[in-house]
């Protein structure tokens, strides 16, 4: 427990909000959808993840794992074109993926303990095309080809 408190108080000393992102993409992603949702009734974890439905369209959902969290599929905007949705029960199970390009992976719990945050990190340092947005309840992970590494500690 001491140390999700140490891992909060981090989290809050280096996020930002949408100031201090300097990348087109994820300042849409929080400005137009992320910090437009509603905050009564909605828990941090619903409101990220509503707002970055209506942002991008998806082709296809996997769970890997049990997360906790499950998604209301009547948010989620289908498209043959869209990215493929990975909803993950913790940063452990990462590592058993297959990336690929035009994914959206969903990861739970990334401070919940020490080696869950640690696999969170190692994962971010081994992958060579990914923007990655922390908002400590929650890590989200875009895979694009296109896309140099970039790392996002943000409120949400």
């Amino acid at each position: 427990m001491l140390y999700k408190l140490y891992s909060y108080l981090k989290y809050v000393w280096l996020s930002k909000n949408q100031h201090g992102v300097h990348s087109p993409f994820v300042y849409d992603l929080i400005t137009k959808s992320i910090y437009t949702q509603s905050k009564t009734n909605n828990s941090k974890k619903k409101r990220i993840i509503e707002g970055i439905f209506q942002h991008v369209t998806i082709k296809s959902y996997k769970k890997v794992g049990n997360p906790f969290m499950s998604f209301d599929s009547s948010k989620i905007q289908y498209s043959t074109d869209g990215l493929q949705l990975i909803h993950i029960e913790n940063p452990s199970l990462i590592h058993s993926l297959k990336k690929e390009t035009n994914q959206l992976i969903v990861i739970e719990k990334i401070h919940h303990n020490r080696h869950f945050e640690n696999n969170w990190k190692v994962f971010l340092k081994s992958q060579p095309k990914i923007i990655s947005m922390d908002f400590f309840v929650i890590g989200i992970v875009f895979v694009k080809d296109t896309q140099a590494k970039e790392h996002f500690i943000l409120r949400a």
